[in-house]
C-alpha cells in the first residue's frame, strides 16, 4: 500500500465520480441534516419542578426565581393587574352590581388569590344584577382542580414533566401549568429562550451539492 502510495497513486474515473456524488448528496441533502439536528431552529428551555400545597400558597422542592403565575389561579405570581386589586374588596363582602350583557364577563380563571389566601369566584345572577363574591378554598384543592393529567398532554411536554426538564425547538405554551404525574403535581415552567442561528451555510451547501450533481450529469452526458 505503501509504494502505491509513495508512485503517486489517484483514485480511479469510476472511484473519483463516486466520491463526488457521495459529496454532492451529503451537501444537497444539508438542510435536511440541519433540521434534524435542531440547528438553526429556536431553543425553549423547559423545566418541571415539583409543587405541593401549603400554608398561604404552594411550596417548591427547590427554589426558583421564575413563579410567572399558574394556570387556572388568577393573581398568584408576580405579576397584578386591575382584577386582582379590585377583587380585593370581594374578600369581606359579596357586592352586587347592573349587569348589562356582556360587562361582568366571568374571568376564564376558576380562583384568585388574595392576601394569602386562595378563593373561588362565585358569580350569581339576579334580576338585572349580578353578585360577584369570593369564597375561601384551601390550598390542596386549588391544586387538584387546576393540575392536568400527564396522559392528556402533547408528547414533548410528557417528557419534560417526566425529565424535569428538556429543550424543545418550539414553543409549548406550557409556562404556569399544572400536571399531575405518578402521585405528584408539577408547575412546567419555560426557563431558557434563544433565537434561531443561520441557515445560510446549509443554503450554501445546498447550492454546492447542486452544482456537483449537475457537473456529474454533465459529464455523464459528454461521455
Amino acid at each position: 500500500m505503501g509504494n502505491v502510495l509513495g508512485r503517486g497513486w489517484s483514485p480511479t474515473t469510476r472511484r473519483y465520480r463516486f466520491l463526488r456524488f457521495a459529496l454532492a448528496v451529503l451537501l444537497f441533502s444539508s438542510p435536511a441534516l440541519v433540521y434534524v439536528s435542531g440547528y438553526g431552529q429556536p431553543n425553549y428551555r423547559y423545566e418541571a419542578v415539583e409543587i405541593r400545597p401549603a400554608d398561604g400558597g404552594f411550596e417548591y422542592d427547590r427554589d426558583v426565581s421564575f413563579v410567572e403565575g399558574l394556570e387556572g389561579v388568577s393573581c398568584y405570581g408576580w405579576e397584578r393587574s386591575r382584577l386582582c386589586l379590585l377583587e380585593g374588596d370581594l374578600v369581606d363582602e359579596n357586592r352586587t352590581y347592573e349587569d348589562p350583557p356582556g360587562i361582568y364577563d366571568p374571568p376564564e380563571e376558576r380562583y384568585t388569590y388574595q392576601n394569602g389566601q386562595f378563593y373561588e369566584r362565585i358569580r350569581e345572577g339576579k334580576y338585572d344584577t349580578v353578585v360577584l363574591g369570593l369564597r375561601p378554598v384551601s390550598s390542596a384543592k386549588v391544586l387538584d382542580a387546576i393540575a392536568r393529567d400527564i396522559e392528556h398532554l402533547d408528547q414533548p411536554l410528557q417528557r419534560v414533566v417526566r425529565d424535569g426538564a428538556r429543550t424543545v425547538h418550539r414553543d409549548l405554551d406550557a409556562t404556569g401549568r399544572v400536571v399531575r404525574y405518578d402521585g405528584s403535581y408539577y408547575a412546567v415552567h419555560l426557563t431558557e429562550h434563544s433565537e434561531s442561528g443561520s441557515y445560510i451555510p446549509s443554503v450554501f451547501g445546498f447550492l454546492a451539492g447542486f452544482g456537483l450533481l449537475a457537473r456529474g450529469v454533465r459529464d455523464e452526458l459528454r461521455e
